[in-house]
């Protein structure tokens, strides 16, 4: 079985298994240093565990605030 693709003039195709892992696998592994994540992923990050960031503050800012959020998490 076979998934096809429209790519204007040209048709892809490829094997449903090849098609499925594409689409379900993670895109981006998350490194555990947070300080390497994005703005954006920090504030997904701090959605997870209750808090909501502001993305206009600076990155330092952001993983500052997720660490500490993320000590009070484990102490309680």
């Amino acid at each position: 079985m076979f998934h096809v693709k429209h790519l204007g003039s040209k048709i892809m195709a490829e094997g449903f298994f090849e098609w499925l892992h594409r689409i379900a696998a993670p895109t981006r592994r998350v490194p555990k240093d947070i300080s390497k994540l994005t703005k954006k992923e920090l504030e997904l990050k701090g959605r997870e565990i209750g808090i909501e960031l502001d993305r206009r503050f600076k990155k330092e800012t952001l993983v500052k605030q997720l660490k500490k959020q993320q000590r009070k998490v484990r102490e309680s």
